[in-house]
């Protein structure tokens, strides 16, 4: 409990003991109240601070995956760079089989 100098002298010169007893009692139920308050902040920055976690780490987890997705995405673009290679060297339809195996139309 932290009393300023003042507040020592002002107990001291309470003269009724009751008196003083109450007074400090006054002080350490002031005290428990804003220890109270206290706790309650911190529960409260303590679980909005794991909801912006948990948001954060979804929100990385969400990038990754978008990114693998467009990486996969990537894909299709690369077959139709070679049609398009294939195309722009006018190889005969005849040989398209060998270069491509598996989409040839």
């Amino acid at each position: 409990m932290g009393v300023d100098l003042e507040e020592k002298q002002r107990i001291l010169e309470i003269a009724d003991v009751r008196g003083r007893l109450e007074h400090l009692q006054a002080l350490m139920n002031a005290e428990i109240d804003l220890f109270q308050v206290e706790k309650r902040i911190r529960g409260r920055v303590k679980k909005q601070m794991e909801k912006s976690q948990r948001e954060y780490y979804l929100n990385e987890q969400m990038k990754a995956i978008q990114k693998e997705l467009g990486e996969m995405d990537d894909a299709p673009n690369e077959i139709d760079e070679l049609q398009t290679k294939i195309n722009d060297a006018r190889m005969p339809p005849r040989h398209w089989r060998k270069p491509t195996p598996n989409w040839a139309s």
